[in-house]
């Protein structure tokens, strides 16, 4: 299978987020992607937050979760994306700021599974914290 050319992977993983669902109703949003890299980012929200003002783990993970996804499909042949098999996070800090940033870079890929590591950080007045890191492995699938 042909591989895939800059503006086909953009419109792959933009379109991974601007359907119905979580990481769309996140408000998720591509900053950049290379081969083997993905950075996603999201501001934050009140309906984001857990009780004590930081952004909810599980909106931590997905956003790890999805730019491991990007960056794994950066790899990937024309007629298959990468899905999530697994995931560990480990929660560093608190995720307070403005914006939350995940940034995955490929570790390993082979022909059926790809490893990830996709580091998270909250973004407040221009400083950053790495608030988790992650590391998933995906599986490729046909797509399209």
């Amino acid at each position: 299978m042909a591989e895939r050319t800059e503006a086909e992977l953009k419109a792959l993983i933009e379109a991974a987020m601007g359907g119905p669902g979580f990481i769309h109703a996140i408000g998720t949003r591509l900053v950049r992607f290379g081969k083997g890299t993905c950075e996603l980012a999201l501001a934050t929200r009140p309906d984001l937050l857990q009780f004590t003002g930081a952004v909810h783990g599980g909106v931590i993970g997905a956003l790890a979760d999805h730019a491991a996804g990007g960056a794994a499909a950066t790899l990937l042949p024309a007629g298959q994306i990468a899905v999530s098999a697994e995931y560990k996070i480990n929660f560093l800090a608190q995720a307070k700021g403005e914006e939350i940033v995940a940034r995955a870079q490929v570790e390993r890929a082979g022909r059926s599974l790809i490893v990830v590591g996709s580091s998270v950080y909250a973004r407040r007045g221009g400083e950053e914290t790495k608030c988790a890191v992650a590391l998933v492995t995906l599986t490729p699938v046909p797509f399209g």
